[in-house]
């Protein structure tokens, strides 16, 4: 099975997985995993920003304006400011 390193991680996100893992009852490792794997489980669970948006409006009733998206898969130039 394959294995990684994670370098540079912050206190906030080891703590955090520390904090889950005694409350599971699991090792620090095994919930890193258990995160990685419902997260990376389907390609389903990925949202965009845009959906997460949409999500929270509905549940939450929120009066959020926002500009449409540009579903163009072209790459914008860059701006010349000069």
């Amino acid at each position: 099975m394959p294995a990684m390193t994670i370098r540079k991680l912050s206190e906030t996100a080891v703590d955090g997985i520390k904090s889950r893992a005694k409350a599971n009852g699991r090792s620090a490792e095994a919930e890193a995993r258990l995160v990685l794997e419902a997260t990376f489980a389907s390609p389903a669970s990925f949202k965009s920003a845009w959906e997460v948006i949409e999500d929270f409006k509905k549940a939450r009733g929120a009066d959020i304006a926002l500009a449409p998206l540009p579903r163009s898969k072209e790459v914008a130039e860059p701006a010349d400011f000069e």
